[in-house]
């Protein structure tokens, strides 16, 4: 139940992380999405944040990080990410005050299985 395509709830939970009384955070903070795909998850993570507590979400700023160009355009005309990027090194060393979250991209890459054994690694 963690698709923003089945339901918005993952993302109203999801804002309980950031919320003020947790971040401890002042001014800009970032909230960076890697693999933000249409832009579901972030428009309503935007919207749950600004329920709770409009104050602070102002002080949010979204970025969505999405290789594809289709996304990416997709992205930028809704309007919820103030930074559309295609790739993560365009983030300047240092730059982010906040999170880098990611839905559902991780459990979409490759991987391979490592155990540790007296001989090594297997």
């Amino acid at each position: 139940m963690t698709s923003p395509h089945v339901t918005p709830a993952f993302a109203g939970r999801a804002r309980a992380a950031v919320s003020p009384g947790h971040s401890g955070f002042h001014g800009t903070v970032d909230f960076v999405e890697a693999g933000a795909g249409d832009g579901r998850f972030l428009q309503d993570f935007a919207r749950a944040l600004a329920e709770e507590d409009p104050d602070f979400s102002r002080r949010v700023r979204l970025t969505a990080v999405e290789r594809s160009p289709i996304a990416r355009e997709r992205l930028s005309a809704l309007g919820v990410a103030s930074r559309v990027l295609e790739s993560a090194e365009e983030l300047a060393p240092g730059s982010v005050s906040g999170w880098i979250f990611s839905n559902e991209l991780y459990d979409a890459l490759p991987v391979a299985r490592v155990c540790g054994a007296a001989d090594g690694l297997q």
